[in-house]
């Protein structure tokens, strides 16, 4: 009879850990860093942008016969995590690396856009809200716009400065002095 308890409690326990272990994982996509988002360039190959970040894209958003192929990928903010009761050593100089360094739990997303498997350009979402949509090819600047319910890419008007006037309302003449 002591033997069929203690079995059946052996059996109980394996039940619960083995339970406790399987609820206790989570799913993460892949993840880049905004450090290693730095390091890309534009030119880079697809291959070297695949191993400076470390992680194949998260999803394709587009592949295009003219040769563009737009990439998400999902990255993570390095942060700095410090005992509260440390916390005035930020307001002081050398307070900028104090702590452990820790990712931020939030993903974000950045777009990566190749030409014939060359990076053109990286948008970070935050960076498209934050900023109008403008695309840089090809070392001209682009506008992404809605035209007839369909989104596309025009190249952006740039105008030049206005001359600035000198202090008293005299004019500047390029190339001559006063």
């Amino acid at each position: 009879m002591k033997k069929s308890i203690f079995l059946v409690c052996v059996a109980v326990a394996l039940l619960f850990s083995s339970c406790a272990s399987f609820q206790s994982t989570v799913k993460a996509p892949k993840f880049t860093s905004v450090d290693r988002l730095y390091q890309i360039k534009p030119g880079n190959s697809y291959d070297m942008v695949t191993q400076t970040l470390g992680c194949d894209p998260y999803n394709l958003l587009s592949n295009q016969q003219d040769g563009y192929a737009i990439y998400l990928y999902k990255y993570k903010k390095v942060e700095r995590e410090i005992d509260s009761k440390q916390a005035k050593v930020l307001d002081q100089r050398g307070g900028e690396t104090a702590g452990m360094e820790i990712y931020n739990p939030k993903l974000e997303d950045a777009i990566l856009i190749f030409k014939d498997n060359k990076l053109e350009s990286i948008i970070t979402v935050q960076g498209r809200k934050d900023s109008p949509s403008i695309v840089m090819l090809n070392n001209t600047l682009f506008q992404i716009t809605k035209e007839n319910g369909k989104y596309i890419i025009v190249p952006t008007e740039m105008k030049p400065a206005e001359e600035e006037k000198p202090a008293g309302g005299i004019m500047a003449i390029p190339g001559k002095k006063k």
